[in-house]
């Protein structure tokens, strides 16, 4: 963002709406040993604690206190590496 720098903080945070949750995709990069999952949400809202504290487009920006954020209708990503490893019986799992 030009002309603004934020940093935030957030804990004690609560997540609902998961349970609706829709999977949409599902893929694999053997050579990267990554996996990216897509899916979709209806409803998300997140409540807990914040701090904030920065410049927004060169104006500053400070405070905290409780927050509820809501979001609707998201598509969502989430990517994650993984590693094989061999067990003793010579079966090999996926951790990540």
């Amino acid at each position: 963002m030009s002309g603004g720098h934020l940093e935030s903080s957030l804990w004690d945070v609560s997540l609902t709406g998961a349970k609706d949750a829709r999977l949409t995709s599902i893929s694999f990069d053997f050579d990267k040993k990554e996996i990216v999952i897509g899916g979709q949400m209806k409803n998300i809202t997140l409540v807990g604690r914040y701090n904030v504290s920065g410049k927004l487009m060169s104006l500053p920006l400070a405070g905290e206190g409780t927050m509820k954020v809501s979001f609707y209708d998201c598509d969502i990503k989430y990517t994650t590496s993984y590693n094989l490893t061999k067990l003793d019986n010579g079966e090999v799992y996926l951790v990540l």
